[in-house]
């Protein structure tokens, strides 16, 4: 993408948080929903909307956001899928109490919100499908959750193997001085502040255990499926990530 496209969904990005915070609830949900959805298609850290506006705002407070609220117990691969979204956008997912949580940037928390509402049906619908084809006569519950654990663990690694390459580029670009290194240093040192700051803040968080696949056959097939889920964030988040600064 040219630098003056770029600069115009940065722009759009920034109004639509804007909009965010409006006291219009209707109005705020879907101007936060749009603002995620382009970060996503357009992998924009939170950090980059500072760079380039001269209005801009000092960064975002990093905080906890609730992604999912009152489950009764554990859903691993629920868990799983909310850890590895945040940490493939540079925050981190934790449980408190009944609750799934997130602790990073809040347009981060927004964006992870989006994603993890959009995969976790979109999980449910092929564990749906690939049961009926593929595990009639064994038990319904254990099949499917083996079969959702499976693809969340390719989304995880796709999202940890897409952030580092992220990082290589930044890394690669900053020592070539690259036109826009100001806005990738930046990013770096983002991302360095909000892992300090979870590190203060899970302090004497106590791990949970998990169990894992009780059925490795339908597990192998959610591995498969992860691996066609798209993780772009288009209109029908069907897009493949649109990659920025010409990349």
């Amino acid at each position: 993408m040219s630098g003056a496209s770029l600069d115009r969904v940065l722009d759009r990005v920034r109004k639509l948080l804007a909009l965010s915070k409006s006291a219009n609830e209707h109005e705020a949900a879907n101007a936060a929903a749009a603002a995620a959805r382009l970060m996503q298609e357009y992998e924009i850290e939170e950090a980059q909307l500072r760079v380039g506006d001269p209005a801009a705002a000092p960064a975002e407070p990093i905080r906890d956001g609730v992604i999912q609220a009152g489950n009764r117990y554990v859903v691993t691969w629920r868990m799983n899928l909310a850890s590895g979204i945040a940490r493939g956008l540079g925050a981190y997912a934790f449980y408190a109490g009944a609750d799934i949580k997130v602790y990073g940037r809040t347009s981060v928390i927004q964006t992870v919100t989006y994603m993890y509402q959009y995969l976790a049906a979109e999980i449910d619908r092929l564990a749906d499908e690939h049961y009926e084809i593929y595990g009639v006569g064994v038990n319904a519950k254990s099949w499917k959750n083996s079969f959702r654990l499976g693809a969340v663990q390719t989304i995880a690694n796709r999202l940890r193997d897409q952030r580092r390459a992220q990082f290589a580029e930044f890394d690669a670009k900053i020592a070539a001085t690259a036109p826009e290194s100001t806005a990738l240093v930046l990013v770096k040192k983002d991302a360095a502040e909000v892992e300090a700051a979870w590190k203060r803040r899970s302090e004497g968080f106590v791990s949970r255990t998990s169990s894992g696949p009780s059925q490795y056959t339908a597990y192998q097939r959610g591995n498969q499926a992860g691996a066609s889920i798209s993780l772009g964030g288009g209109p029908q988040l069907g897009a493949t990530p649109k990659k920025i600064g010409g990349r």
